[in-house]
């Protein structure tokens, strides 16, 4: 049976999405149950795509990182703090060094927020991305995988005004028009939904939970583990930037 070719009609599909325009609201570093029981760091990627859809995008950066805030992480034995090439950020970061207006986007952010490179998960916030599924090669005996890579820099989105479009220069090989990428990113924004206002009973529970934290990674934890919380995409939003909601509680 092995040797048998399966007809189109018969071939499953992966469930994985193809393509994405992500406009990333949110950018963080915490763990997750369903991955290494929750033993290893992942940075986290929450925004809208180009149906203003909520996505979120996970991606681990290799073992025994530690952060104490969420927005940084560091390595308590690696001499020089860097990503593991191997890791699923590690190739995030390969195919976003392909682009160039990307990589010099992030190179200034990074200068900004005190040089910290990738581990600083601020670089990420408010870019406008377009992805495609692309194979990672791990090496020996691991499975590739198809994940979500950035093939293009549209721009950055500045809040009630469309993005600031990228040059051409950004883009690598790809059937997508390019035009078509901009307006609906364009288009998404133009319809982003308001925040959870300070009245709302659920920004009051998340608000004590910010209260009753001794630190932002544990309000983090606690609150996205909430499941009424997570399933409001904008308050989720608010809980996972440093500078709102936990910055409203302190």
């Amino acid at each position: 049976m092995s040797d048998v070719q399966i007809p189109e009609a018969f071939q499953l599909d992966s469930g994985l999405r193809e393509d994405m325009v992500i406009t990333i609201h949110s950018a963080y570093f915490a763990p997750h149950a369903d991955y290494q029981d929750g033993h290893q760091l992942l940075l986290f990627l929450i925004g809208t795509d180009e149906s203003n859809e909520p996505v979120e995008l996970r991606m681990s950066v290799g073992a025994d990182w530690t952060t104490a805030d969420g927005t940084t992480i560091a390595h308590p034995t690696k001499k020089r703090q860097q990503i593991n090439k191997n890791s699923i950020y590690g190739h995030w970061l390969s195919y976003s060094f392909q682009l160039p207006n990307l990589a010099k986007e992030l190179i200034e952010r990074s200068d900004t927020l005190g040089g910290k490179g990738p581990l600083d998960a601020r670089i990420w916030n408010d870019l406008i991305l377009s992805l495609e599924n692309r194979e990672i090669e791990f090496g020996k005996n691991i499975d590739p995988q198809n994940r979500l890579m950035p093939i293009e820099f549209i721009g950055v989105y500045s809040g009630d005004t469309a993005p600031t479009i990228a040059t051409s220069v950004n883009s690598v090989p790809t059937s997508t028009d390019p035009m078509e990428v901009v307006r609906q990113a364009q288009l998404a924004k133009a319809q982003s939904t308001a925040a959870v206002s300070n009245g709302s009973p659920l920004y009051a529970k998340a608000l004590q939970l910010a209260k009753q934290s001794p630190d932002f990674a544990t309000f983090l934890a606690t609150a996205l583990a909430d499941s009424d919380i997570l399933a409001d995409d904008e308050l989720a939003v608010q809980c996972a930037d440093q500078f709102q909601l936990w910055a409203a509680a302190h």
